[in-house]
């Protein structure tokens, strides 16, 4: 067994062994369930969280950085090269990025970060790949890895095709399902089968990415037919938050890095910064894809190879 099937195993093993120890628990709107050790996790505003980078039917409708600063000996490690196997010269680096709209609406080159990327590194040709797909799920995430796919009327290829040196794999969580037990461990097992494709299929590197947050007062407010109550927006900004909260703690304790736009984006009584939200109290505004592209230039310093 080679090693990268060998920490495959190891990985999908420790996650089923994880969900199991929780079954039969409930989960309501004040608190869940972290799958690993069934441990009551408090919904409250996490405070700072620093993540080592090695050591974790849609309901609303998502078209959705000050990255924590790592401690130095927390910098992400670089693939060393006999362990990838792309065929691709050296010289180039490839970041995909998969999501729904809120990485869809970064646009081509992610809101400049790709330029910023490749003058950082003069010696690189960096290229993102947007897979971002505007109302869609964690599972058809998942899909879209291994699966060629229609959006907007065009052909993507599946995205492991573009052989990525690195795969962001964003939350999805405005695209989220019940706020019930059983769909949190659906989300959970999800995101694992997701981090074990891309370990089985590519020598690309995972890392996480929490979207903005949610604020309850405009949320979905400018949403063309979507005519929320006061409750209906409390109730789905609750498991926005929720399905936030769970890749959070599913990237603690499965060591998976996180860039953690969610938290940077907090205001005061855990509401989100509405300078982040757009007019239409959903997606992201042009100060969000700032935040958010900062967030991951910071992130990929010193992550990126030119050897």
């Amino acid at each position: 067994m080679n090693i990268g099937k060998k920490n495959s195993f190891i990985f999908s093993l420790g996650l089923v062994i994880g969900v199991l120890l929780v079954g039969g628990l409930r989960i309501n709107q004040q608190e869940f369930l972290s799958p690993v050790g069934g441990k009551t996790i408090e919904l409250v505003e996490p405070q700072e969280i620093i993540i080592p980078a090695r050591t974790a039917k849609a309901q609303g409708q998502v078209q959705g950085m000050m990255v924590e600063k790592t401690a130095e000996t927390e910098k992400p490690l670089k693939q060393s090269s006999a362990e990838k196997t792309n065929t691709r010269l050296k010289g180039e680096y490839r970041i995909a990025i998969l999501g729904d709209s809120m990485v869809d609406t970064a646009g081509t080159g992610f809101f400049g970060l790709e330029k910023r990327l490749n003058d950082y590194y003069s010696q690189t040709d960096v290229k993102i790949f947007n897979y971002g797909a505007g109302a869609t799920d964690l599972e058809y995430g998942l899909f879209r890895l291994t699966n060629d796919y229609q959006y907007l009327g065009k052909t993507v290829p599946a995205l492991l095709k573009v052989e990525p040196d690195i795969v962001i794999v964003e939350s999805m969580a405005y695209n989220h399902w019940s706020d019930t037990k059983e769909d949190l461990d659906r989300q959970w097992l999800t995101m694992g089968k997701i981090v074990d494709t891309i370990k089985k299929d590519s020598a690309a590197e995972v890392v996480f990415l929490t979207t903005i947050a949610p604020n309850t007062k405009v949320y979905a407010k400018n949403i063309d037919g979507l005519n929320l109550t006061e409750e209906d927006r409390l109730n789905r900004v609750k498991t926005v938050r929720m399905y936030i909260k769970n890749m959070i703690n599913f990237s603690g304790s499965q060591g998976v890095p996180l860039i953690n736009i969610y938290q940077a984006s907090l205001g005061a009584g855990g509401e989100g910064k509405l300078k982040y939200i757009s007019e239409d109290g959903l997606h992201l505004s042009e100060q969000g894809h700032k935040l958010t592209a900062e967030m991951i230039f910071d992130y990929l310093k010193g992550f990126i190879g030119t050897d």
